[in-house]
Formats: C-alpha cells, structure tokens, sequence
C-alpha cells in the first residue's frame, strides 16, 4: 500500500471518526480593550463542531449573565450586536473547524464585562470568556464629601471616588489657588484629612480625576462646563465647599480709621467705620463710653444723633462692615466709641476715637466747605455780594461786600 493511499485512508477515518467526537472551543480573543463609541469584533474558534447550539453572552458587573446571540439569530432587543458562524479556511483540511463571531457597533461603558462564547447543546456545556475593558473619561459622581459647615478647630475629612477605566487618579487643590492647609498645592488621594481647621481654611476644595484618557468626537462631546463632572480636557472636577465657623474678630489692619476728627457746631457729620470678619453673620452694635472715667457704656440706637447701618463688604471673605453716622457733631459727641460682634462662637470688640479738630472734613476725609451761598444771599439780602468764598490750602477766607472778611 502506498504511502499516498494510506494519507488518503486516514483522511477519510479522521473525517468520519470527528463526527463521533465532542466539540471543542479551540480558543477565543484576549481580553479587548477599546474606546467608547468604536466598533469592535470578538471571536472564537470550534473544533469538531458540526450542528452544536452555540450563542455568545455578556456578563456585567454585578448583573446576571445575557444572552446576545443563539448562532447567527440576534436575541437580545439591542440591534448593536450580531454574530456569524463561519468555515476556519486557514484549515481547509478540517471541515468541522469554524469561527464563531460577535460584532459589536458604538460600544458603551455599560458593554465593560466578560464577553462568553459556549456550547450549550452538550451534556455539560463549554465555555470560553473573552475580558472587554472600555476606555471611559473619569466620572466623578455622587461619591464624594458634600458642603459642610465646621467648627473652627476641628479635624475634616473630605473624600472623592470617580469611575472610568483606567481607573482614575483622584487629587485636590484649592480653587482660589492658595496652598492647601499641610501647604502643598496639590495633595494626591482620594482622601485629604484636614486638621485642626482654621478660618484660613475655609473655602472651595476641587476633586480632580485624571485617567490619561483623552477623549474624541466619537466618544464625547462637553460643553466644558466647571463642576458638571465631565470636561473636555479629559479630567473630572467636582468641588466641595467649606465654611469654617469662628468668632468675630475686628482686626485693626482693617480699621485704620481708628481715630476721626471733626469739628464741632459746623452742622457736618462724623463716621465710623468698623470692619468685622466672623461666620456666621454677626449681629452687631455700637456703644459710647461715658467720659469720666467711670467706663460705663452706653448703646447707641438709632435717632436724631445717630444713624447705625452694617452690610457685607464686597470683598467678601466673611466681612461685615458695621457704620456709626454721628449726625452734625457737637461738643459732647467727642469721646471713645466702642464697636461690638458677637455670633454663636464669641464676641469681640474695638474702639474708636471721635476727637475735635478744628477742620471741618466731609465724608470723604476732604475739608468741608460749611457756607451756603444761598443762605448768605438769603441772610443778606441788601448786600451787594461781590464774592463770597475763596479756598486756600490751610484756611477758608469767605469775604462778603468787600467791607468784612471772616478766617475759619
């Protein structure tokens, strides 16, 4: 028997014999890692397979396995996935070798899981699970510290996760760009401890996730919108707000203007200006020390003398600025004045000091011109005004009908 007739014997005794032997999964992809949005395709490889029940399925983080496809029948209701069973032509010599396929168009986040080729017409069924691994922007959601309000001396935790693959790097930084309170710029973690607390502190804390991942048209598109968490550049941001709460303090940086000068019986008026830094808003007042000696304090309320207001200053940052107008000053409006804030953390106090001058200054600090043309043109009517005011830098000359002259 020649050689080529004994090839051609066992041939024909494989061929036969396969249909007696139980199919196999040869092998399958590795694990398949792609980008939100592309296309992708799966496949795996059968021995001995001839009329077997063959179906891929998809298992998603903690959810039950679904089935996709039943051979070249599409079951599941999302048209993004489709199969194929074909002959494996790179062995033409054994026509029980195929390759089953899977396609999956526009590929998701909610796609990441193990992608299963089995064959379940078997007594015990085989399979063989392929790892799909999407590419996806960090996304930092619901995990993360709300906006809190705090004690002055407490201990803080803020905490942030994200999702996204590769799984993201969390970071926090301050938004005002001022170091964090360990005096770093930038602290790496999803946890950032802040202890003992000061009012230095208070502020918008940043969470920042960063995966290296840089999105495309395909797969994203952002109006860039701060704090949405999602941006174009490819990180996540959300903030988280402190606000730090502590005693009133009146810092005399802020209150140059301690010491005021006025003149009296000039029908002017005289103002304090009191600068406040406290959290919460504190509720503020005005009081006048007795002269004397005595100490005693008297609270000023609003009336014909004074005129009591506060508002928040513009700067911000927690300032209230409390202002005692001190209506046309007489002599027994000089004297030490007490500016006072006190909130659920503490008082605290600063004094001031109107005292006489013999300037009349207008609310600006400016001299004060304190002669109405019209009430000396209505006090003096039979007079021939030639003029009536001229202003030097250290006096105010006021002449009237060129026979008198009066020096203020």
């Amino acid at each position: 028997m020649t050689p080529v007739i004994i090839f051609l014997l066992f041939q024909i005794i494989a061929q036969n014999w396969a249909q007696y032997l139980s199919p196999i999964i040869v092998r399958v992809d590795k694990t398949k890692i792609v980008d939100q949005g592309q296309n992708i395709e799966f496949s795996c490889w059968l021995q001995n397979y001839i009329n077997d029940t063959i179906s891929w399925t998809l298992l998603r983080k903690n959810q039950s396995p679904k089935l996709l496809t039943l051979g070249n029948t599409r079951i599941t209701a999302d048209n993004r996935f489709t199969s194929k069973l074909e002959h494996d032509f790179n062995k033409p010599s054994q026509s029980q070798a195929y390759i089953y396929k899977l396609y999956i168009d526009h590929v998701i986040n909610d796609d990441f899981g193990n992608v299963t080729c089995q064959i379940t017409s078997l007594k015990k069924p085989i399979s063989m699970a392929i790892e799909l691994r999407v590419r996806t922007h960090p996304m930092i959601g619901e995990d993360i510290s709300k906006d809190m309000v705090v004690n002055e001396g407490s201990d803080v935790l803020l905490k942030c996760n994200a999702t996204g693959y590769p799984q993201p790097r969390i970071s926090w930084k301050r938004a005002d760009i001022q170091p964090l309170p360990n005096g770093d710029a930038i602290y790496r973690g999803n946890v950032m401890l802040i202890k003992n607390i000061t009012k230095a502190d208070r502020g918008r804390y940043i969470c920042v996730a960063d995966n290296d991942y840089v999105m495309n048209s395909i797969s994203y598109h952002s109006n860039d919108k701060f704090d949405s968490g999602q941006n174009a550049d490819g990180l996540s941001r959300r903030s988280v707000t402190i606000n730090v709460e502590f005693a009133p303090s009146i810092p005399p940086s802020r209150n140059v203007k301690r010491n005021v000068g006025q003149a009296p019986n000039m029908r002017v008026n005289a103002a304090l200006e009191c600068f406040i830094e406290a959290f919460p808003a504190p509720h503020t007042w005005w009081a006048k020390v007795e002269r004397g000696g005595s100490g005693a304090e008297i609270v000023i309320e609003n009336n014909h003398n004074y005129e009591v207001t506060y508002y928040p200053d513009s700067s911000g940052h927690d300032i209230t600025v409390s202002r005692l107008n001190i209506i046309e000053v007489q002599n027994e409006d000089f004297g030490l004045y007490k500016c006072y804030a006190s909130n659920t953390r503490g008082v605290s106090s600063l004094t001031f000091t109107l005292y006489e001058s013999s300037m009349a200054y207008n609310q600006y600090g400016g001299y004060q011109n304190t002669i109405d043309p019209f009430m000396i043109s209505f006090a003096l009517p039979n007079i021939d005004l030639a003029y009536y005011c001229i202003r030097s830098i250290s006096m105010f000359v006021i002449c009237y009908a060129t026979i008198k002259c009066s020096f203020f």
